[in-house]
């Protein structure tokens, strides 16, 4: 790929990424102020994931065939739009129908975003090309936090919203007039088969039937579940053994920021070495780190937990999204992508849910002792169904 073109990508997805992770952890709060209750505060986030969730194959299908760049374009500057209706919002539910939308905006530029890089990858060096890019994410979803707090105590809320808006508004501006559009072979392959592939549905069965595709929708829903374990019940559990709001903080962000950091080089470990033997070690360890969580008492070995969980992210996502890469040259890169961050928003609408039903249950040790316990049960069905790609050398 082009160095100024891929520099371009990496800017963009970094800005979005940050403008998204700025207003996240505040969305609960702001709610709140409004009166929202605890179901409506639920539906704020399962209604964004459940857009991407039910859109981002389609939209994906739909790059095949008219192309990446007009997406990306369309998502980023509805994005621009629904980052300021935040602003003028009067009551909870307004903001959960803006967050829908937010999440249609977002099925288009995330999963194309990943197709656009695909269809340019040098063959031999996906890996390391998709770690890079997945690391601009990681990386942007781990400074934003920090910032939209210091922005909200000094201003306001609506501060934050503006910062996202002029960070997603200036990926826009950059993907309009510097991103080129251009078909290359795996485009154009990609374009026929959106073509001969029949309807979104038609082709999701299909795909689905594939013990490939199957496998790194199994993966990627498994680790989707295990961040989300993270995300909503790590500060809950910390909160208990007397951590401050700052080493909250830093606990969560340690782990995005391991990951972040060793993306590329897993990356490049996986364009040398068996890609799916690395995706299963990534899930295994993951498990046995999560599961171990309930057991530490003590801060600083909660911290280096932390860590390790943002490592065995960083071992696996790089090799499962070069495998999409090639498994779009199959299916179509826009509509393989898109099924592969599908499982993504799936993993990420299931996990709260149960997992909040388990800790009403029982108590909050247990969320992880059953979240590792279920990633690896799907390791397991991983191994079962790819046992002869994990044989190859």
């Amino acid at each position: 790929m082009n160095k100024k073109t891929f520099v371009v990508i990496l800017l963009v997805i970094f800005l979005v990424s940050y403008g998204i992770s700025i207003v996240t952890p505040l969305i609960p709060i702001y709610m709140r102020e409004m009166g929202a209750s605890g179901f409506i505060l639920g539906a704020i986030f399962s209604g964004f994931s459940f857009s991407r969730l039910v859109f981002m194959p389609i939209i994906g299908k739909l790059s095949d065939k008219n192309g990446r760049k007009v997406f990306i374009v369309t998502g980023l500057g509805g994005y621009t739009v629904i980052s300021l209706l935040y602003v003028i919002a009067k009551t909870p539910l307004q903001l959960v129908l803006i967050r829908v939308f937010h999440g249609f905006f977002s099925a288009m530029v995330f999963p194309v975003v990943m197709a656009y890089v695909g269809d340019r990858t040098t063959k031999g060096r996906e890996g390391r090309t998709m770690g890079t890019l997945n690391s601009a994410v990681f990386m942007g979803m781990a400074g934003g936090p920090l910032l939209g707090g210091v922005v909200k105590d000094i201003f306001d809320m609506k501060h934050v919203f503006y910062l996202m808006t002029a960070m997603v508004g200036i990926g826009m501006l950059l993907t309009l007039f510097f991103l080129p559009e251009h078909r290359d072979i795996r485009m154009e392959k990609s374009c026929e088969l959106a073509e001969d592939g029949g309807n979104v549905f038609s082709l999701y069965l299909k795909a689905m039937k594939d013990r490939i595709v199957l496998g790194i929708f199994l993966f990627r829903m498994s680790y989707a579940m295990l961040r989300a374990s993270l995300l909503s019940f790590l500060p809950v559990f910390a909160s208990n053994l007397s951590f401050s709001s700052s080493e909250i903080g830093v606990l969560v962000s340690l782990n995005v920021v391991f990951s972040a950091l060793f993306q590329r080089t897993f990356g490049k470990f996986a364009d040398r070495h068996n890609r799916y033997r690395m995706v299963l070690f990534g899930m295994l360890l993951g498990a046995v780190f999560v599961m171990v969580l309930p057991f530490l008492g003590n801060k600083m070995l909660l911290f280096i937990i932390s860590a390790l969980l943002g490592l065995t992210g960083a071992v696996s996502i790089p090799a499962a999204t070069a495998i999409v890469v090639k498994v779009g040259n199959k299916y179509g890169m826009g509509f393989s992508m898109g099924l592969f961050n599908m499982a993504m928003s799936l993993g990420m609408i299931i996990a709260p849910l149960f997992l909040g039903f388990i800790m009403d249950l029982l108590r909050v040790d247990y969320v992880f002792i059953i979240s590792g316990i279920i990633t690896f049960l799907m390791a397991g069905a991983y191994f079962f169904m790819l046992r002869k790609e994990l044989t190859r050398r």
